[in-house]
C-alpha cells in the first residue's frame, strides 16, 4: 500500500476518478483568493486595500465508490480594481463533493462604496473567506487590518472548526500614517500594511496555504498579484490592484 494525490488548480469545474479499490480519500482545498482595492493620488493619498485570501478545509475525509466520480469547482481568484472609483471582485467558492469553501473578499477602493466584509476606513483591507453559518456551525475568517488607524485584523478564530479554517485577510492600505496589517488565521499571514511617507500604498493579500498574497503597490504604483493558490490581490498604491490566486483542490489517498 502507497500514498497517492492528485492536485487541481485551474479554474472552472473538476472530475476526480477514484482509483479500484479506494473507498475513503482526504480533501483539503480552498477557494479564490480576493482582489485588491485601488488607491489614489491628490487630494486622497491613499493606498488602496488588499483582498482577503479563501476560506480553507484541511484534510476532510470523504467516503467515495470505487471506480465512480466525485465532481468540483476550483474557485477563480477575483480581479482587481481598475482604479480608485471602481471595485474588484471576490474570489470564487471552490467545491468538491459536499464541501465547499468560500472565496476571499475584495479590497476597498478609496473612492468607491465600502464592500460588505471589510475593516474600516479608506484603504481598508477585505476580510479573508468564511463567515458564513451552515450545518456544521459558524465558519470564521480573519477580519480585515484597518486603513489608516492604528488597528490591525484580528482572526476570530472561535468561530472555526470542523476542519474549516477563515482565511486570512488583506491589510489596510496607508494614508498620513502608516495603514494595519491583515489577520493571520492559523498562522498563514494576513496581507502587510500600507506605509505612509504622505502619499499611501496599498496593503498587501492575505497569504494562502500555499503561498503569500500580492505585495501592496508602492506610492503611485500598481498593486502586485498574488503569489499563492488561493491568496488574496494586493492594493495598489494608485491605478490596478493586483488580482487574487485561483483556489485548489487536493486529493489524497491510499492505494491498495
Amino acid at each position: 500500500m502507497s500514498s497517492r494525490s492528485q492536485l487541481f488548480t485551474t479554474a472552472g469545474s473538476i472530475i476526480f476518478s477514484v482509483p479500484a479499490g479506494v473507498s475513503s480519500v482526504l480533501v483539503t482545498m480552498q477557494g479564490g483568493g480576493g482582489g485588491g482595492g485601488s488607491g489614489a493620488g491628490s487630494p486622497t493619498f491613499c493606498g488602496g486595500g488588499g483582498g482577503g485570501a479563501g476560506e480553507y478545509l484541511k484534510r476532510a475525509p470523504l467516503a467515495v465508490t470505487s471506480g465512480g466520480t466525485v465532481s468540483g469547482t476550483v474557485g477563480a481568484g477575483g480581479g482587481g480594481s481598475a482604479n480608485a472609483t471602481s471595485i474588484g471582485s471576490q474570489g470564487g467558492s471552490t467545491t468538491f463533493g459536499p464541501y465547499t469553501v468560500t472565496g476571499g473578499w475584495q479590497g476597498v477602493s478609496v473612492q468607491h462604496a465600502i464592500p460588505p466584509h471589510p475593516g474600516s476606513g479608506n484603504g481598508a483591507g477585505a476580510y479573508g473567506g468564511g463567515l458564513i453559518i451552515t450545518a456544521l456551525g459558524a465558519i470564521g475568517a480573519g477580519f480585515g487590518g484597518d486603513g489608516t488607524t492604528a488597528h490591525a485584523g484580528y482572526e476570530n478564530s472561535a468561530l472555526e472548526g470542523n476542519g474549516y479554517f477563515g482565511g486570512s485577510s488583506g491589510g489596510g492600505g496607508g494614508q498620513f500614517s502608516d495603514g494595519a496589517a491583515g489577520a493571520t488565521c492559523e498562522n498563514i499571514a494576513g496581507g502587510a500594511k500600507g506605509a505612509s511617507s504622505g502619499q499611501g500604498a496599498g496593503g498587501g493579500g492575505g497569504g494562502s496555504l500555499n503561498g503569500a498574497g500580492g505585495k501592496g503597490g508602492d506610492q503611485g504604483a500598481v498593486g502586485g498579484n498574488a503569489v499563492g493558490a488561493g491568496a488574496g490581490g494586493g492594493g495598489s498604491g494608485t491605478g490596478q490592484a493586483g488580482n487574487g490566486g485561483d483556489g485548489f483542490v487536493y486529493v489524497e489517498w491510499i492505494a491498495p
